[in-house]
Order: structure tokens, then sequence, then C-alpha cells
């Protein structure tokens, strides 16, 4: 695979330096475990004790090479006498979902581990199994009434505990592409587009101003314009399927190029000022899947926010785009590379009524302070997302 960016001297640098470290396993192994113990406490800590006590590394969520603090070791009171795979927690974020939650799903494409009850825990207390997670695993061959949801710590009889086969931001492996490629191939739509746009404007409060400019530009050369949330599942697995260059706003929707075929691109819009942004994981992705990445700066924000800020951000046509746009022999017109006023208008008013400047900068003092006095990761975890929902 190849990467090209259009940003900054300093932009590049810093993506080539976050980059450099990818690396992919070889070798993933599947625990195999009798009369074990998986283990959830009153502070949302998780894992899988062997049969004398001792916590099994590989149950545990990782990222970033850190795994989450387990829990202390304590006797359950419930027991399954059933002999299952361990698939890991549960999530209702549908990115991180796709990241950080299927990860031990490889081994479903193993035939020695077909056929058997699925493990999830739902260490979080989250009401309910999110409809894409059914929607993945039917298309895995997985039937919902063979997975089991643990809520509290039980006994198993057999447990299969498989490696993590992805982690954020530098670490895959192919057989973790493999997962997104069997699913892919169990749909039967007749869905067929090259190029597709995947479009944020329908998001409501998560959605980035200006993307209207940036979108026409793409649909005017030839990309189909979808919004992932208005589809099921199956039919934005469909668009993937055949895809050959798939385009968008830096975020989740880019995620479902795990379901594109190898060969392909992705190009990915910036859309917030600071270096730090989710190009690194974006990369790893398509390096996973063998696709080219190209990124595009075309943020425009006046105050600089973090990639999973909930304050508004703006993006439009940039000297960068204008540069991609010639690169790709794209037809454009010179009020295609002026910004809107609008967008800005539209943008300032947002971000006024998201409580202006000081909310702004007391919050994101509080969200990266105060996570990094927390020795617990998984509690560090709640406490931001906390963070950013009340604040």
């Amino acid at each position: 695979m190849k990467s090209v960016i259009y940003a900054s001297d300093g932009y590049r640098k810093f993506f080539n330096r976050s980059v450099e470290k990818v690396h992919f396993l070889d070798e993933l192994n599947v625990h195999s475990l009798s009369d074990c113990t998986i283990v959830i406490d009153p502070d949302h800590k998780f894992g899988v004790f062997d049969s004398a006590g001792m916590f099994v590394p590989s149950s545990g969520q990782k990222r970033n090479k850190v795994i989450q603090t387990p829990p202390v070791f304590m006797t359950a009171n419930d027991y399954l006498d059933v002999e299952a795979v361990y698939l890991g927690t549960l999530e209702d974020h549908f990115g991180h979902f796709l990241l950080e939650h299927t990860t031990r799903l490889y081994a479903l494409l193993r035939q020695r581990y077909q056929g058997k009850k699925y493990i999830l825990v739902n260490n979080r207390n989250l009401p309910g199994v999110s409809g894409f997670v059914y929607q993945l695993f039917a298309l895995l061959g997985i039937d919902r009434n063979d997975v089991i949801v643990v809520s509290s710590s039980v006994g198993i009889r057999k447990l299969y505990v498989p490696e993590v086969a992805f982690e954020i931001p530098n670490t895959s492996s192919k057989a973790f592409g493999k997962i997104f490629d069997a699913a892919a191939s169990a749909i039967t739509s007749d869905i067929r587009h090259d190029k597709v746009y995947v479009s944020r404007l329908k998001l409501g409060d998560r959605a980035t101003y200006g993307e209207e400019q940036i979108q026409q530009i793409f649909a005017s050369n030839g990309f189909a314009v979808i919004y992932p949330e208005c589809l099921s599942f199956d039919e934005q697995v469909a668009y993937m399927r055949h895809c050959k260059c798939l385009a968008g706003i830096a975020g989740s929707a880019l995620h479902l190029s795990l379901f594109m075929p190898s060969g392909g691109t992705v190009v990915q819009i910036k859309r917030n000022k600071p270096y730090r942004d989710n190009s690194d994981t974006q990369y790893l992705l398509c390096a996973t899947k063998g696709c080219d990445f190209v990124l595009v700066d075309c943020a425009l924000e006046r105050l600089p926010t973090h990639h999973w800020s909930e304050f508004p951000q703006i993006v439009g046509p940039t000297k960068y785009l204008k540069q991609f746009c010639a690169d790709c022999g794209f037809v454009i017109s010179g009020a295609d590379m002026v910004p809107g006023t609008q967008y800005k208008k539209a943008y300032r008013a947002a971000f006024r009524s998201k409580g202006g400047f000081v909310r702004y900068q007391l919050k994101r003092m509080l969200v990266y302070v105060v996570p990094r006095l927390i020795p617990c990761a998984t509690k560090k975890t709640s406490v931001r997302r906390w963070l950013n929902k009340h604040i």
C-alpha cells in the first residue's frame, strides 16, 4: 500500500512518525480453558480467570499495548455448563465496535470454533445488544440464540479465548481483515459503485459544517453519496463490497473500509486543526485491507478541537484539496474552491450554542487532565465519556 498526505510539512512529519511502528501479528492463538471464570466487578473491570484463579491476559481489552486493569478474582455464584467462545465486551458505538470489539471474531472462521455458544461481556451495564452487533454476527453465520450476554461473574465449563487480532493504533493482522471479507461475501445485494462518498451531513449535532461543499465536489466527479445512518447494516456493507475508492470526513463511517476489497483507496478529509487525529487508525485499517491511504487537510476551524470533540468543526476548500483535485483529474470550477460564508456563520453560531470559548477551554482541560489522574484504564474511559457528555 502507499500513503499520500495533502497537508502541511509539519503534519506530514507527524503522520509519518505516528505510523512508523505499524506491525502485523503473524500468529494468533486461541486459548482453551476448562472450569474457568469470567469476573465482572462493580467498577466495570472484567476478565477471564483459569481454574487456578489466574488472570488470562488474552481476555483483556487492549489499546496502545496497554491492557485494562483486571479485577480481583472472585468465585462466581452462577455456572454455565456450556462450551463457548469468548468474544470480549459489548459496545454500543458503531465505530468502536468495528475496531475494538470484533478483534476475536476471526476464530469463527475456523471450523473448530463454529456451532458453539458465544459469550459477550456486558461490563458497562448497557441496556441491550445493538442491532449492528447481531447483524454482523448473522453475516458470519452466528445465530443470536447462540449468543450469551453476561453482566455478572459466571463460571464456565469450557471456554475458548482468542487473542486480540487488532489494536489501536499500530497493531493488526491479516486474520482481522478476513473477518470483514467473510461478512462482505455473505451479502447478496446487487449494489455496485466503484466510488462512494460517506457523508456526515445527517448526523445532527455531530455533523461537520461546510461538508456540503466538499461533498458536492466528489459527487460531481462520479462518487455515489450515502448517509450510513440512513441505511441498514447490510446496505452499508453492500456499498463497500465492490467499492474501489471510498472518501469522506474522518470518522466512524470511513471505518466501513474494512468491508472493501483489497487494492482500493481510502480518501480521508481531515476536519480538525491540531495534528492529533485518527489518521493513524485509518491508515492501519488500510494496511490491514491492502488499500492505499490518502489524507486531505480541509480543516477551517478557528478554535482547534480534538478529533472526538462534541464542539462544532468546520471544513471547506483548501489549497490541499485543490492540489488533490488536480492530481486526481477532478473537474472543478473556481467557485468550488471558495469557502462558503454561510457555513462559517453557522459554525460560529453552533459553537456559541455549545457554551462558547470559556466552556470549550474548561472542558478541553478537564477531558485531557482528569482521566490522566486515574490509574484504572476502564475508569479512565468512563470518566472521559461522562465529562464529554455532561460538561
